[in-house]
């Protein structure tokens, strides 16, 4: 388990005197040798207590015996058996081939089936991948073979073949609608399947997606049914955890990751629930434009000592003829000192801003050192074709080139690095940036028009930045009409600071480590 620590600073001196060099090497080593003969022994006795526990959970639990049993009894038959899952009283078994390690070392199959408790096959061992149960209809599963889905029942029966690029949980009277190229279709209630004319295509599309910003498409990771990894039941108690492949139409729109690991199931909570979930804030046609923007929203919790969460915001677009692009801001709020939540603004029909804390060096080596966590903006340009695209920038402070400054911009957590020592740094954190950040404020709007400082100071500051080239003697020609006003505003709002206050914002200072 990991551990972290955050205290305010103090420094404590030991001195030993009297004591022989030789004699407290010895000593040294002496005591080496006993804590690594504990160790060892602390060891030995950890994994017997594991092995004991092990077999009285497999020998009292009556689901995790069925699952051994199973796998002892069907093991040589099958190359891997990674998933099992219960449904309606009855448990289910992914089995896979064709084993094969990824590009992280992780092993993977390339097919997978599933048989029954009783061995029976209900899907043979053809499919890419297969899907958790329930997304698009209750006990169905989408599975994917050479890239296109179908929707199978678990008995076996086929409900849609597959030949569709997305399958999506149905609306009204539809049972389901699907994506076939540039077509939709749905499957009706007496099972047969009817292409929507194109005529009709414009409407169709508004009320597919309209339709679930009430909720239909919303994602709770508890509410679904886990496929819960055999090996995490019979081997490994750390996580008890299970996996999700989420349907394949979520992860498309770039609401979700193909897959999400490592689901707390079970009883297996000491180190808390893990949580996923999506939901569909707003759906609009945007006027006079042939496509649709869904803002969704993404939280993840994550089964950690540390109590890691992430926020995410998500844009999508859907033009008329399925194009589909899409953009994703994520704010993780884990055990820093930071807990600023994630804010997403609205500047105009066409320009987005995205503010969180962010965890991790800026590029920012000014003064006191790199920013340890700090206040991360980014901005998203929608075009009238529906595209979404990021507005690039090398700058800590992006926004001056962007939108007209105020002081909010110069508020937030602020945290960088002072010294090192073993067991993590010590800090400072303030909520207001400092005189000396307005200032790298200002200069770097200047720096990235090339502009070459005559101050030493400036320049050596800027020069440590890969993406500073210095040029030009004035660059007054190149700022556009945002970055003269904001230039200005900084200017004058670090005066009114001098003025009031001399310039000063509150500053801590603390001892922060973290370990594991």
């Amino acid at each position: 388990m990991r551990l972290l620590f955050i205290a305010v600073t103090a420094v404590f001196f030991f001195q030993s005197c009297g004591t022989n060099n030789n004699e407290a090497v010895q000593g040294d080593s002496k005591l080496n040798q006993q804590a690594n003969s504990v160790k060892t022994q602390e060891k030995n006795n950890s994994h017997k207590q594991w092995e004991h526990w092990k077999d009285s959970l497999v020998n009292s639990s009556e689901k995790l015996l069925s699952v051994s049993n199973f796998i002892k009894k069907h093991k040589e038959t099958y190359d891997t058996i990674p998933f099992t899952f219960e449904t309606k009283g009855r448990r289910y078994f992914i089995v896979a081939s064709q084993i094969y390690q990824d590009g992280e070392g992780k092993k993977w199959f390339k097919k997978m089936g599933i048989v029954n408790d009783s061995n029976k096959l209900l899907l043979p061992i053809e499919f890419e991948k297969i899907y958790n149960p329930g997304n698009i209809l209750p006990n169905t599963l989408e599975v994917e073979h050479n890239g296109k889905i179908g929707l199978i029942a678990l008995s076996g029966k086929i409900i849609l073949a597959n030949e569709y690029d997305l399958i999506y949980p149905g609306f009204g009277q539809y049972l389901a609608c699907f994506k076939q190229g540039l077509k939709y279709g749905v499957l009706a209630a007496d099972s047969t399947v009817k292409y929507v004319p194109e005529v009709n295509l414009k409407g169709f599309v508004d009320s597919l997606y309209g339709s679930h910003s009430g909720g239909n498409w919303n994602y709770d990771v508890k509410k679904e049914i886990p496929f819960q990894e055999t090996f995490s039941m019979l081997e490994d108690i750390e996580f008890g955890s299970g996996t999700f492949f989420p349907s394949k139409f979520l992860v498309t729109l770039g609401l979700v990751d193909t897959v999400i690991e490592y689901v707390t199931v079970d009883d297996f909570t000491y180190l808390g629930e893990t949580d996923h979930k999506i939901t569909i804030a707003s759906q609009e046609r945007i006027p006079q434009k042939s496509f649709l923007l869904i803002i969704a929203d993404f939280f993840r919790a994550s089964s950690d000592a540390r109590g890691e969460m992430e926020q995410s915001k998500i844009m999508t677009s859907i033009s008329d003829e399925g194009a589909i692009s899409n953009y994703s801001f994520s704010n993780v709020q884990d055990w820093n000192l930071c807990q600023d939540s994630l804010v997403f603004k609205r500047i105009n029909d066409s320009l987005f801003e995205f503010k969180s804390s962010s965890w991790g060096e800026s590029g920012y080596e000014y003064l006191a050192g790199t920013f340890q966590s700090y206040v991360k903006y980014s901005y998203v340009q929608l075009a009238s074709s529906g595209e979404i695209s990021e507005l690039k920038s090398n700058k800590t402070f992006p926004f001056t080139s962007i939108i007209n400054l105020d002081s909010s911009y110069f508020l937030g957590c602020w945290r960088k690095h002072i010294t090192p020592h073993d067991s993590g740094f010590t800090l400072i954190k303030y909520d207001h940036l400092t005189l000396e950040d307005l200032d790298y404020m200002r200069n770097e709007i200047f720096a990235d028009h090339g502009y070459k400082f005559q101050s030493e100071k400036w320049q050596t500051t800027f020069q440590k930045k890969n993406w500073y080239k210095g040029k030009y003697d004035n660059v007054d020609a190149a700022l556009n009409e945002i970055e003269k006003a904001n230039i200005k505003f900084i200017l004058d709002y670090k005066k009114r600071m001098i003025e009031s206050n001399n310039g000063k914002i509150k500053v801590d200072s603390l001892r922060w480590g973290a370990a594991g």
